[in-house]
């Protein structure tokens, strides 16, 4: 994902992840995480269902991130831990191939302006990153109440030729899950929210690449024409010259 440059200006941060990966190597490795994990309310949840297995959640502001520990610690919840950094470094830098049965990303900041799209964390490079972690029947949740966002996002995974949606049958139980903060004030105040769900195409080889991938391959789509994403293109009429209906 990056340059040499880059990863030596970084170096510090990635020692750190890979020290936390000697950890969990010894304690438990973590098969779910959730990126942006806010105040651990959704993280809470996952560890209370799926205890006594471990579970990790990545934020990069280190507020939130000291008050989601704080929580967790109170409700006495010991197999959740939330980690304050970059996901786009932490992801690569702790888990191996295929090690992962979810990860979800609830609510990410959308990064408004054209000018900042490449703060967004689901571009098709980081998308190959998750879907080489996931396991063949492991999946990516995503929930946004920015539509254009998760058009942007299903593009992106179109894009990284890695990523599929998530068969209907495949779809969770979502009344065993806690909401997120947000998804708690969309739902108190009736504001309509998507989701996109996915796991790795078959044909996808999830072997960690030995060098670097060619990132003009997988460019950020600009645009994203709603209808085409989801309905596919309009049909074209053969007997008006080409002129859609």
């Amino acid at each position: 994902m990056y340059d040499a440059r880059y990863v030596d200006h970084r170096a510090d941060e990635i020692a750190a992840f890979e020290t936390l990966r000697e950890r969990l190597l010894q304690e438990g490795m973590p098969s779910v995480v959730e990126i942006g994990s806010n105040r651990g309310d959704f993280l809470r949840g996952q560890a209370e269902r799926v205890a006594p297995e471990p579970v990790l959640g990545i934020e990069w502001r280190a507020k939130q991130c000291a008050l989601a520990e704080e929580r967790l610690e109170a409700r006495g919840v010991r197999n959740a831990h939330v980690l304050h950094g970059d996901a786009k470094l932490a992801i690569p830098s702790i888990f191996d191939a295929e090690s992962l049965d979810a990860v979800f990303v609830l609510f990410p900041d959308p990064w408004w302006k054209s000018r900042h799209a490449h703060r967004r964390l689901l571009d098709p490079m980081f998308l190959r990153v998750l879907a080489r972690r996931l396991r063949p029947k492991g999946a990516l949740y995503v929930k946004s109440d920015v539509f254009d966002y998760l058009h942007q996002v299903r593009a992106a995974a179109a894009v990284s030729e890695a990523l599929r949606p998530l068969p209907a049958e495949r779809w969770p139980d979502e009344r065993t899950w806690s909401l997120s903060t947000r998804e708690r004030k969309c739902m108190q105040g009736a504001i309509p929210f998507g989701r996109g769900y996915y796991t790795r195409k078959p044909q996808f080889d999830a072997a960690l690449p030995v060098a670097p991938e060619d990132r003009a391959r997988y460019a950020v789509p600009e645009e994203v024409d709603a209808t085409t994403v989801i309905k596919g293109a309009p049909p074209v009429d053969q007997n008006s010259g080409g002129r859609r209906r």
